[in-house]
C-alpha cells in the first residue's frame, strides 16, 4: 500500500469515526420526536439536516488537523529509520504532539549512543578474532615446522591441538583426535608397564630426567617401535586453568647407535684385561726379583712401565664399569659405616700429587660423622676422582679443600679449588659419558671423560646427589651427600 492510499485510508477513518460520534445522536432523537409528533418531527428533521451539513464540514476539518502531523510524523520517522537514526526530528507543532516529537528526538539521541558504543565494540571484536586467527595461524605455521611431536592438551588431558609429527605417528588427523583423553591416543611403555599421563605430568625432576634421558617406548600406527625422549611442561591457559605441553624426541637410532658402542667398548675391555694383567704381573716380578740389577735408567723405565699399566687398568675398569651401568649390572656392596677413616686415606693418597704441583691439599672432618649405608670402596671411588680433578684443573701453588660434615640429616662432602672454574655451557654436559672440559691448565693431563660420569651413578645407587657450582676465574666446588642410616 502506497503513503497516499494510507494516509487516505487513515483519514477517511477518521472522519467516519467523528461523524457517526456526531450525528447519531442526533438522528436517534429525530427518529424518536417523529413517532410523538410528526410536524415537530419534520422541524426537527430541516433543523437537523442543516447541523449534519455542519458536522460534515466541522469532522472532515478535525479529522484532517489531526490526521496530518501524524502522517507528518510517520513521514519523519520513515527517514529517520533509512538513514540508520542518525538524524532526528526538526518539527515543531505547539501542541500534545511536540512533546510525543520530543520524546522520539531523545530515544534517537540514546539509540546513536548505542549504535556508536556497538560500532566499538564489533571493531574491538573483529580486530580481536583477527588477531587470535592470525595468531592460531602463526603457531600452527610453527607446529609443521617442529620435526619433534607436539601436543597440548588441557586439565583433563583432552587434546587440544597437535603438530604433523603426531600426525605421522599415529595416523590420526587433528579433528579426529581433538577432544579425546590423550591415554588414548599416545600407548607409553616402560618396559612392560604402561606409563599413562598422570605418571608423567607434574612428577619430579628425577622421574622426568628419567623419561627424558631413558625414554619410553610407543608404538607407532605402522606397528613401529619407537623409543622416545618425553618432556612435558604446564601452560596456563585462557580459562586459567593449567594444561601442558607434551613433547617427544624419537631417540631410537640415538639408543641403538650407544648400545653399539657399549658392545664394543666392553668387548674390548675384557679383550685388553688379560694382556694387561700380563703385563702388570710381569713387571711386577721384574720389580720384585731384578730391580738391584738395573742402573738408574733402567729402573726409571720400569717405573713407567708400571705407572702406565696402572693408568690403562684404570682404564680398563672405567671402561667396564660405564658398560655395568648402561645395561643396569653395576651394584654396590653397601653396609652401615663410618666414612671418617675412607675419607682421610683416600686424600692422603693424593697428597703427593698435591705437592707435585705445589698445591696446598686440606682436609676438614668436621665434628663425628654419621653413620650412612655406604660402599666404602665405591666412596674411596668419588672422592679420588673429584680431589684427582680438583688437583689436575687448579694452578700450581693453588688449593684445594675437602669438607666432611653432617648437614641436614645427610653425610655431606665438599671439595672446593681455586682453579679456573667450568663455563657455564659446559655444566649441563658435565656428568655424561666421555666428557672433558677443554683448559689450559689441565692440558697434558690424561682422562677419558668418564669419572665423573662413574662418580655420579656411585651417588646415586647410594640414594644420594651430586652437584658442581662454578664461577669462572674463581674455581669449583663439588658437592655429594649421602643419606644417613635410620639409627642415627
Amino acid at each position: 500500500m502506497s503513503q497516499t492510499t494510507a494516509k487516505k485510508t487513515f483519514r477517511t477513518k477518521l472522519f467516519i469515526v467523528l461523524l457517526l460520534t456526531t450525528l447519531l445522536p442526533v438522528i436517534l432523537f429525530t427518529a424518536l420526536l417523529f413517532i410523538i409528533n410528526k410536524e415537530i418531527g419534520y422541524n426537527i428533521l430541516l433543523i437537523a439536516s442543516i447541523m449534519g451539513v455542519t458536522l460534515i464540514f466541522v469532522s472532515f476539518s478535525i479529522s484532517n488537523s489531526f490526521s496530518k502531523p501524524i502522517t507528518q510524523l510517520k513521514q519523519d520517522l520513515d527517514q529517520v529509520s533509512k538513514v540508520h537514526f542518525n538524524k532526528t526530528i526538526d518539527r515543531h507543532t505547539d501542541d500534545e504532539f511536540d512533546g510525543i516529537v520530543k520524546s522520539i528526538n531523545n530515544m534517537l539521541h540514546m539509540l546513536q549512543e548505542r549504535e556508536g558504543d556497538f560500532k566499538i565494540v564489533t571493531t574491538q571484536r573483529d580486530q580481536e578474532k583477527e588477531r587470535i586467527t592470525n595468531e592460531r595461524n602463526m603457531l600452527s605455521v610453527i607446529l609443521s615446522g617442529i620435526s619433534d611431536c607436539v601436543i597440548a592438551i588441557d586439565a583433563n588431558k583432552k587434546i587440544l591441538l597437535f603438530n604433523k609429527a603426531v600426525e605421522e605417528l599415529t595416523g590420526l588427523s587433528l579433528p579426529t583426535a581433538a577432544g579425546k583423553n590423550v591415554d588414548d591416543i599416545l600407548r607409553l611403555y616402560d618396559n612392560k608397564d604402561l606409563i599413562t599421563a598422570s605418571l608423567y605430568l607434574g612428577q619430579s625432576d628425577k622421574i622426568a630426567q628419567r623419561f627424558k634421558e631413558k625414554g619410553l617406548q610407543i608404538n607407532s600406527y605402522q606397528d613401529k617401535k619407537l623409543i622416545v625422549s618425553l618432556i612435558s611442561s604446564p601452560i596456563t591457559l585462557v580459562d586459567q586453568s593449567t594444561g601442558w605441553i607434551i613433547t617427544f624426541h624419537d631417540i631410537t637410532q640415538e639408543l641403538e647407535s650407544d648400545e653399539l658402542k657399549i658392545d664394543f667398548v666392553s668387548m674390548a675391555a675384557h679383550e685388553l684385561r688379560t694382556p694387561l694383567t700380563s703385563v702388570r704381573g710381569y713387571a711386577s716380578l721384574l720389580k720384585m726379583d731384578h730391580e738391584n740389577e738395573l742402573n738408574d735408567k733402567g729402573k726409571e723405565m720400569l717405573e713407567r712401565l708400571s705407572i702406565s699399566s696402572d693408568i690403562l687398568g684404570n682404564l680398563v675398569e672405567n671402561l667396564l664399569n660405564v658398560t655395568r651401568i648402561e645395561q643396569n649390572r653395576f651394584t654396590i656392596s653397601a653396609k652401615p659405616i663410618d666414612l671418617t677413616k675412607t675419607i682421610i686415606d683416600a686424600v692422603d693418597n693424593l697428597m703427593e700429587q698435591a705437592k707435585i704441583k705445589n698445591q696446598k691439599l686440606d682436609l676438614q672432618v668436621k665434628g663425628t660423622l654419621p653413620i650412612v649405608n655406604a660402599d666404602a670402596f665405591r666412596i674411596t671411588q668419588v672422592v679420588t676422582n673429584l680431589v684427582a680433578n680438583a688437583i689436575h684443573y687448579t694452578h700450581e701453588g693453588g688449593a684445594i679443600s675437602v669438607v666432611a660434615e653432617e648437614k641436614n640429616n645427610f653425610l655431606q662432602f665438599a671439595i672446593t679449588d681455586t682453579g679456573e672454574g667450568i663455563p657455564e655451557d659446559a655444566l649441563p654436559k658435565l656428568f655424561t659419558k666421555f666428557f672433558r672440559v677443554s683448559s689450559n691448565v689441565s692440558e697434558g693431563a690424561k682422562g677419558t671423560g668418564l669419572g665423573l660420569f662413574i662418580s655420579k651413578s656411585i651417588v646415586e645407587l647410594h640414594k644420594g646427589k651430586i652437584w658442581v657450582t662454578s664461577e669462572s676465574g674463581k674455581g669449583s666446588t663439588f658437592t655429594f651427600i649421602l643419606p644417613k642410616t635410620d639409627s642415627t
